[in-house]
């Protein structure tokens, strides 16, 4: 049904790493359907650098941020990482630190914004996560006209300890 309305895109497979290695590659899709033609590319987003400030706390601090670069490294953006106090977040590419006595989440996100020279900034918290297809719709809402986009309905989850292990130990 889905075929016969217009183009339909498959993906390249339908599973990722270590599903992908214990399933294979399964194919459940249509002849008629177009493959996906992205693979080992990363997604445009050129226009855009996301700004996270961040203040290690926690261990879980860390974790969080290494699950959100991860995600944004789908795509090809800039990513600028500000920390508060401590240098332990240094091994970010784009990495300033700020000596300030308490966490000024604006003001560091202010200073990051004098940074980028992209056209669109994205200000990013590094304890939220949000699937690719929301940052993509949000970039093309602000390409479009809005002056303002929020890519999660305002709705979150809490992970568990087991899940972000899971996340680090695969990444897929």
């Amino acid at each position: 049904w889905i075929g016969e309305k217009g183009k339909v895109i498959q993906p390249n497979h339908l599973f990722a790493g270590s599903l992908l290695e214990k399933y294979g590659d399964i194919n459940f899709y249509s002849d008629r359907w177009i493959k996906h033609e992205h693979e080992g590319k990363k997604i445009d987003l050129k226009d855009v650098t996301f700004t996270i400030p961040v203040f290690r706390d926690s261990e879980d601090r860390k974790t969080n941020l290494d699950i959100c670069l991860k995600l944004l490294d789908q795509f090809d953006t800039t990513v600028i990482v500000g920390e508060q106090g401590t240098d332990f977040f240094s091994y970010t590419p784009n990495y300033i630190k700020f000596d300030y006595k308490e966490f000024h989440r604006t003001r560091m996100l202010n200073e990051m914004a004098k940074v980028a020279t992209t056209p669109i900034i994205a200000n990013w918290d590094c304890d939220v996560a949000v699937a690719p297809m929301q940052l993509l719709e949000s970039a093309y809402r602000i390409k479009h006209g809005a002056e303002m986009v929020y890519p999660y309905e305002f709705n979150f989850i809490r992970l568990s300890g087991k899940v972000k292990d899971e996340i680090t130990r695969n990444w897929d």
